[in-house]
């Protein structure tokens, strides 16, 4: 202990040089940034998993759309799965969010310019050109 003197004479106060023991404190900081680290990274992992679940979305909805626009272009598909492939393509636009898997949500993952309106149009056009060659044939 040191002994300090006030300016103006008071009594000398004590001043205690000890410090108290830091091991409980330590242990409770471990074992919160331990937790908090380990949060950290289940979050980064949680987000990680986000990121490619919303990118294997996207790569569904174009696939999807891809797979049907080839199918509608081949002269080999049949005209009952002719007409059900415009019909997903027809199907009415909505003006809030576009069904999961829909023609329209899967215009809009592909390229949110396309109006689905006039993609309609062309894709019963295509279907027409690609379909009327095998009707006259038959």
């Amino acid at each position: 202990m040191d002994r300090l003197l006030s300016l103006f004479g008071d009594e000398p106060v004590v001043v205690s040089t000890r410090t108290r023991p830091a091991a409980p404190v330590a242990k409770t900081q471990t074992r919160h940034d331990a937790q908090r680290q380990d949060a950290q990274r289940r979050y980064a992992d949680w987000r990680g998993d986000v990121e490619t679940l919303a990118a294997a979305w996207e790569e569904l909805h174009v696939w999807f759309l891809q797979r049907h626009l080839k199918l509608l272009a081949s002269v080999h598909t049949e005209r009952a799965e002719r007409e059900d492939i415009l019909a997903w393509l027809e199907a009415p636009v909505t003006t809030g969010p576009p069904a999961v898997l829909s023609a329209q949500a899967c215009l809009a993952i592909y390229d949110g310019r396309i109006d689905p309106l006039e993609f309609q149009r062309a894709a019963r056009r295509l279907s027409q050109r690609v379909a009327a060659p095998r009707r006259a044939a038959a």
